[in-house]
């Protein structure tokens, strides 16, 4: 078995740490401090990576509803010392791969979706193996279309009681 590319593995960390950081809001000046610390400390040296990170975040972001956290991101990697010579070529990846993401077909939810726990639940107290729970889903207020009713009547079947 071939061992991972240590590349794509300092990027990996290089994108859990500023994703850990980006929140998309105003970060205090210890909590940017605190990110371009991780991050630098993720990157070992390699700005290469770290101007990877900032432009396919700028290009994958632009135009998104959360475009904010994208800039977030990019600024971030910049602070830490992203190769800014390189972000360029790395934003057109990003559109790239915002192009391709848009292509797939978004198959939606479920009649009903996750929603249908939102109706079915119920916030009263039960009593569970010597456990007291606070919230229980009721298989009889589950309204889903068709054979997804069915479906989630049988798994939640052998969790009611009586």
């Amino acid at each position: 078995m071939a061992s991972p590319d240590p590349d794509r593995l300092r990027y990996a960390q290089i994108a859990g740490a500023v994703a850990r950081h980006a929140l998309g809001w105003r970060l205090t000046a210890d909590e940017e401090a605190a990110a371009v610390a991780e991050l630098t400390e993720a990157a070992a040296g390699r700005a290469d990576l770290l101007a990877e990170r900032a432009g396919t975040a700028l290009g994958f972001g632009e135009g998104r509803p959360d475009a904010a956290r994208y800039r977030q991101i990019a600024e971030l990697c910049i602070a830490a010392g992203a190769d800014p010579a390189l972000i360029e070529r790395w934003i057109k990846v990003g559109r790239e791969r915002a192009a391709t993401a848009e292509a797939i077909p978004y198959t939606g939810r479920p009649p009903g979706g996750l929603l249908f726990l939102a109706r079915a639940w119920e916030p009263a107290p039960q009593q569970v193996e010597g456990r007291l729970l606070y919230s229980q889903v009721l298989p009889e207020r589950v309204e889903l279309a068709g054979n997804a009713q069915l479906h989630v009547r049988q798994m939640l079947a052998p969790h009611v009681q009586g």
